[in-house]
């Protein structure tokens, strides 16, 4: 794609400055607004996810700049489950969010792109998300695909407890051989 006049920044999570979060969480917080969160919440979320966890998840953010205002935004962190098939490394996909304004113009697809390119490096072989049934669309005409399987988060008090809180958990690739069954998310839902 050509980017112009976006610039797209590639971010390790503890690279990321101050300004960088708060704008973030800012498009994060106007995109996913909901009742009684505050700015403040959604930046202690973003924070959380790729700070406090950096140590083993590999977080990375990606961030698309309009001039100096960011316009659309990504995040990516590796994440071991528990499958019936054993212990695997899932890829997750999380805060996906574009400015109202620029949808439909193919910005939100080529960040995604840019994200999922990440399983190239090996160290999982799939991209696993939640989403709803309005955005899964857009996400299968990016090649990823539903998957039926219940996920849980057994660390949680209620172990049996939904892990996601969106109606719909895709996978990407759509291709490859995806377990049956539960999948642990050892934690918290992204």
């Amino acid at each position: 794609m050509d980017w112009d006049p976006f610039r797209l920044e590639t971010l390790d999570g503890q690279g990321m400055r101050e300004s960088q979060f708060y704008e973030m969480a800012q498009l994060h917080h106007e995109v996913f607004t909901r009742p009684g969160r505050t700015l403040e919440d959604v930046a202690a979320r973003r924070r959380a996810v790729l700070l406090l966890e950096s140590a083993n998840l590999a977080p990375r953010c990606y961030l698309l700049y309009d001039g100096d205002r960011i316009v659309a935004k990504a995040e990516t962190f590796f994440r071991d489950v528990i499958t019936s098939e054993g212990l695997m490394t899932v890829m997750a996909l999380s805060g996906v969010a574009l400015q109202l304004d620029l949808r439909g113009r193919g910005l939100g697809a080529a960040i995604v792109r840019v994200a999922f390119e990440r399983l190239d490096d090996g160290q999982a072989r799939f991209c696993l998300f939640q989403t709803t049934e309005v955005i899964r669309p857009f996400y299968e005409r990016l090649e990823a695909c539903v998957v039926g399987n219940s996920v849980v988060n057994r660390s949680k008090e209620v172990p049996e407890a939904p892990a996601f809180w969106q109606s719909v958990l895709m996978r990407y690739p759509a291709v490859g051989c995806w377990p049956t069954g539960p999948i642990n998310l050892q934690g918290p839902g992204w």
